[in-house]
């Protein structure tokens, strides 16, 4: 009888044990199911704001341990590194302890901005030659001051790789004659307008790009990061040039740029783009083509002359979160740029204060949605040193450091789910002042 009572007894508590199971279960996916809104404006001149919706299933709250800034696993360093668009220092010894306190810090990169764009803020630390070009010399640029060599030699005596970050379609300094810009078609126009970025179809644009970029190799570099400027909106490029090249592709005798959008009106009258016909598909999937092939050309032209430089490229976080979207808005797609260009690295522009003000979420919505782009973002490239993701520092808009603890929460969230990179963007002095590079560095410890 004894036997048999325990016996009982241990059935019991299996399926007690059992029960309980499944009611946590139950509770931990409703916890964590929500639905990805993305809201992001199709400009025109109406302004006018189109919304897609997006399900997915975040990641639950994963147990690992924070990589801290100087862990590494499979080879793969996730030390910081910093993306530099401006520095207030004046002087060659200035610039030279700037890179001595990067080192403390446990700054392992940075992507230095080369060119100069109308509007940009110069790099005073060498004495300034032109209003437009590039910090390095070529004969497809004007030169600003021959700055990129210093910054790599001062970058190297600290063991910081040095990445030039450099532009191509908007880089109005190109010299580049009789080149063609692209078109945009305005709905509430009906009409298309020229804009100031170069064709990426122009055989003329690919070439004085590559010389730029073979020239830019020539340089004691570690790497190259495209910008984001190598990209086509969802209404450019509309030229007649671009357009013949993609009715030949198709075998279509003609198309009107109307004929891409489903178009309706507002309630004040205005023509805008309520949705997409299948041949806008068409037309985006091939423009989508046309980047990659461009960006692959540069690769070649840059591994042509130092075969080490790494390649990146910067990437849209809707790429990672909402691909449909990305192919659209910026003829990108992943999967694409990795079958035809095959980067060394792929730059996530995910800016989380961005997000929030895109998306409409609060900041720990966008936590949990930036956890599930670097869990996807392995699935489509599951080689961890090719990714980096950026973590937002300033504020766009008031040019203000954003609150420190979501700047480490941010980096936190990238590190804890697998052994990628995080860039901080920008470097602001402001980083040093508050403290937040020392107090990343010491995370971990």
């Amino acid at each position: 009888m004894g036997e048999k009572r325990k016996l009982e007894d241990r059935k019991f508590l299996i399926s007690a044990f059992l029960m309980s199971f499944l009611l946590i279960l139950f509770g931990c996916s409703s916890f964590f199911s929500f639905s990805w809104k993305t809201e992001k404006e199709v400009k025109g001149p109406s302004s006018v704001k189109t919304k897609e919706t997006r399900k997915l299933s975040p990641q639950p709250l994963v147990t690992v341990p924070f990589h801290g800034g100087h862990h590494a696993t499979n080879g793969v360093s996730t030390r910081y590194e910093l993306q530099i668009t401006r520095l207030p220092q004046k002087t060659p010894e200035a610039l030279k302890q700037f890179f001595g306190q990067l080192k403390e810090h446990g700054i392992q990169s940075v992507y230095f901005r080369v060119f100069q764009n109308p509007g940009d803020d110069f790099f005073e630390v060498l004495p300034v030659q032109s209003k437009k070009g590039v910090y390095f010399k070529t004969a497809y640029a004007p030169l600003v001051s021959d700055l990129l060599p210093l910054v790599c030699r001062f970058a190297h005596e600290n063991d910081i790789k040095v990445y030039a970050w450099m532009n191509t379609l908007r880089a109005e300094f190109l010299q580049c004659r009789e080149a063609k810009h692209t078109y945009k078609f305005i709905p509430a126009e009906g009409r298309l307008e020229r804009t100031g970025r170069w064709s990426p179809h122009d055989p003329r644009v690919l070439s004085a790009v590559s010389g730029l970029f073979a020239d830019l190799a020539r340089n004691p570099i570690d790497g190259i990061l495209l910008q984001d400027d190598m990209i086509l909106h969802y209404n450019e490029d509309l030229s007649l040039f671009a357009r013949r090249l993609f009715m030949k592709s198709q075998g279509l005798e003609t198309f009107a740029p109307e004929d891409l959008y489903e178009l309706g009106k507002t309630e004040d009258g205005k023509t805008q783009v309520k949705g997409y016909t299948p041949l806008f598909w068409a037309w985006s999937r091939w423009k989508c083509e046309e980047l990659s092939l461009f960006m692959a050309r540069l690769k070649e032209a840059v591994k042509a002359i130092r075969p080490e430089i790494n390649f990146a490229v910067d990437v849209n976080y809707e790429a990672l979160s909402a691909p449909e979207d990305a192919l659209a808005w910026y003829s990108r797609s992943v999967e694409e740029m990795e079958r035809i260009v095959a980067p060394d690295r792929y730059v996530v522009m995910s800016y989380q204060q961005q997000m929030q003000r895109e998306l409409g979420e609060p900041e720990t919505v966008v936590l949990g949605y930036i956890r599930e782009m670097v869990t996807t973002a392995l699935k489509m490239v599951p080689r961890p040193d090719r990714w980096v993701f950026k973590v937002q520092t300033i504020d766009w808009r008031t040019r203000e450091l954003i609150v420190p603890d979501q700047i480490r929460m941010t980096v936190e969230t990238i590190e804890t789910t697998a052994p990628v990179r995080a860039c901080l963007m920008p470097y602001t002095p402001q980083l040093f002042k508050v403290g937040l590079l020392a107090r990343l560095g010491k995370m971990g410890d």
